[in-house]
């Protein structure tokens, strides 16, 4: 059985982070096998070299600016600086919502990695003010991560994503505030109570 690791979480900010922050994490994700599929629904440029998820690609995902900005939340281990992984907000609203993106490390996985999702939750919940995390995704373990963390699967669309040229199904998940503090056992302040 995996260890329960205390995470802490922060935003991933230019001009705060470092330099290579990017190519850090990416060569992380590339290095756990995940960016293929994590960008698996990107297209693919063509050659004999699958271009999903490539250094190119991620970073040019993660610069967006204006309506294309990602707001970016590292979790590493308290005690090492060790990345856990990473979660992302893109569509945002704001003080309304933002889709929820995420990927944790495979040795990470389970405990440690849904206590490093609840912070991330609670950091967006609280300093950015959104009122709801939405989710899209075809990957059925994330459906369940995100059932855990509190969210509800709105609508199963058949067939709504192509994934290696194949039609595969898609969930759209939502977690209100108030959900993620009731499911998380957190007081409702006076202003949510109603």
């Amino acid at each position: 059985m995996r260890r329960v690791v205390k995470t802490k979480v922060y935003p991933l900010v230019r001009g705060y982070a470092p330099r290579h922050a990017l190519f850090a994490l990416w060569s992380l994700m590339e290095e756990d096998g995940a960016t293929r599929q994590v960008f698996a629904v990107d297209s693919h440029a063509g050659g004999p070299v699958d271009t999903r998820g490539d250094l190119l690609s991620f970073i040019a995902y993660f610069s967006g600016e204006g309506e294309n900005h990602k707001a970016v939340l590292v979790a590493e281990e308290e005690a090492t600086g060790e990345v856990v992984g990473v979660v992302w907000f893109d569509k945002i609203q704001p003080h309304w919502s933002a889709f929820a993106n995420l990927w944790f490390r495979k040795k990470y996985r389970g405990a440690t990695a849904f206590e490093a999702g609840r912070q991330c939750l609670a950091f967006v919940f609280e300093h950015y003010g959104w009122q709801k995390i939405w989710g899209l995704t075809h990957h059925v373990h994330s459906v369940r991560f995100s059932k855990e963390m509190g969210f509800q699967v709105v609508i199963k669309l058949p067939e709504f994503l192509l994934v290696d040229e194949k039609p595969v199904d898609a969930y759209m998940l939502c977690l209100t505030k108030a959900r993620f503090l009731e499911h998380n056992n957190v007081p409702l302040p006076v202003s949510m109570a109603g």
